[in-house]
């Protein structure tokens, strides 16, 4: 829907490593079309966690990049399931004349998933025909060998990546969001790099956009989404009405404490003509259950008024 608002002729999904989305964004689509009569194209694809690590280890952790990949036709199509379904489960083994074979494990199928569903070039080169891909952002291999000042291998690997596609369909992929790369690079600086090795490699270059959410006011809930699916703390601001707050402040930073929720800063402003206090709290918490804990608890205390998270 708001494609259709800005006049976007298409809107694509490329999940993390999943396409289970699919069916939701062609039914989103169907029922734009039916409400406004704007054609919305969906384009299904999925961002995969590639491993250059063709024997699929699972004794240490992987490394694993970001590769984009967009189908291009309806046998590209059904070839992105196979290769999104092969990263979760894996491929039977078979010897020369089809029969089962076992690894040294014992096992009949390959070990894809481990920490994330793992895609391998060869899986590339086996379902890569009527698929677009793309070196995606700066977690790609391209971008961290060019983070890694790997000019050369950054090359062979974009050579690697366009043999796995029909020509024209692999593209090196330009952002710039504002942020750093891990040694210090500005995006525009890896932009300018990641344009050197497409002329190198003969490619055509794209230029894309981190999206993950419709507006900027959806900015805030996505951080907390992402806070609670990785199991890290986000900053809650929270503000308190009290009768007075001189006497509370130290009693309050022990109850939160003892909640283990760290405090990140305080402040207190009094209004005479009313009496009271207001107490602004930035917290740092891992998820809404424990705001929510430390709400009931406070509103429990006779001398606090109300207690109401910033923005509502």
């Amino acid at each position: 829907r708001r494609a259709a608002e800005l006049g976007m002729p298409a809107v694509a999904i490329t999940d993390h490593g999943v396409m289970s989305g699919v069916p939701e964004l062609a039914d989103a689509c169907a029922a734009v079309k039916k409400e406004t009569g704007k054609d919305v194209k969906p384009i299904y694809g999925c961002e995969v966690y590639f491993t250059d690590d063709e024997s699929l280890r699972t004794d240490i952790k992987p490394r694993l990049y970001h590769l984009l990949l967009l189908a291009k036709t309806n046998e590209g199509y059904h070839n992105l399931v196979r290769l999104v379904s092969e990263s979760h489960v894996g491929r039977q083994l078979l010897d020369e004349d089809g029969n089962p074979l076992r690894d040294e494990h014992g096992e009949v199928y390959t070990r894809n998933f481990y920490y994330k569903p793992r895609t391998t070039l060869s899986m590339l080169q086996r379902y890569g025909k009527g698929i677009i891909g793309s070196s995606a952002c700066i977690a790609g291999i391209i971008p961290k060998l060019l983070d890694n000042r790997q000019f050369d291998e950054a090359v062979t690997w974009a050579k690697k990546f366009a043999a796995c596609f029909e020509p024209g369909d692999f593209y090196i992929e330009l952002q710039n969001q504002g942020i750093r790369t891990d040694a210090g690079f500005t995006q525009t600086e890896l932009n300018h790099m990641l344009t050197d090795v497409a002329r190198a490699a003969g490619l055509k270059t794209i230029a894309t956009n981190d999206f993950h959410y419709l507006t900027q006011e959806d900015a805030r809930a996505q951080d907390i989404m992402l806070c609670i699916g990785t199991g890290a703390a986000f900053n809650a601001s929270v503000h308190i009405i009290a009768y007075d707050h001189v006497s509370l402040l130290g009693e309050l930073a022990m109850c939160i404490g003892n909640m283990d929720i760290p405090i990140v800063a305080v402040s207190a402003k009094r209004d005479e003509k009313k009496k009271t206090s207001v107490i602004t709290m930035v917290v740092q918490v891992k998820g809404l259950e424990q705001v929510d804990r430390m709400f009931k608890q406070l509103r429990k205390r006779s001398d606090i008024i109300e207690v109401y998270r910033a923005g509502g």
